[in-house]
């Protein structure tokens, strides 16, 4: 099994871990790279179905633009790659599992090709993370987010909903891999 992504990971196959090494990938210049790894998971795979699971971290793609910590010697802010979350809101309404679509308390720093989070009720440790399709959607007052794939759990109104990715890339593809669907060079 390949596995690569921006931040760190942990994998199961089946609910047992595929490595014991921690913090991996390792870091990277997320602007010209990404880290991978190739786990040998034949031990672990049985006959039938499988279930894979990835828990997903920031590690250190987490930076905040524009944000100096003299305390930690940074006097300067980064300039160009920000993937913090963007999008900070709550369900208004209950979502059923299965459910491409939430009604939001706001749809302001969600963006198309970007990541919604909906937490799964433990204060933010693990989330439903679903790639954005649609801005704007679900009723007359476009508090609605579109996605895929369908969450997996149901989640009752009040449930924290967050939004991230690299705003630049709705506009440049060099700018992250959330680049909009509509200006990817498989659309053009």
């Amino acid at each position: 099994m390949y596995l690569s992504g921006v931040g760190l990971h942990e994998a199961t196959l089946n609910g047992v871990p595929v490595t014991d090494e921690v913090l991996a990938p390792g870091n990277s210049n997320y602007q010209l790279s990404t880290e991978y790894r190739a786990y040998d998971v034949t031990h672990l795979v049985r006959p039938g179905a499988n279930t894979l699971g990835v828990a997903l971290g920031h590690g250190t793609a987490l930076v905040t633009r524009s944000v100096t910590s003299p305390a930690t010697g940074r006097t300067a802010p980064y300039t160009w790659w920000q993937s913090q979350f963007k999008g900070d809101g709550t369900l208004v309404a209950p979502a059923e599992a299965g459910a491409t679509t939430v009604k939001v308390s706001g749809v302001a720093g969600y963006h198309l090709g970007g990541t919604v989070n909906v937490d799964t009720g433990d204060g933010g440790v693990r989330l439903e993370s679903r790639r954005i399709t649609a801005v704007g959607t679900a009723g007359a007052d476009g508090t609605g987010i579109t996605f895929e794939p369908g969450l997996t759990h149901a989640h009752a109104t009040g449930a924290r909903v967050t939004g991230s990715g690299n705003p630049l890339a709705s506009t440049d593809p060099s700018a992250g891999a959330a680049v909009t669907p509509a200006s990817s060079p498989a659309s053009n």
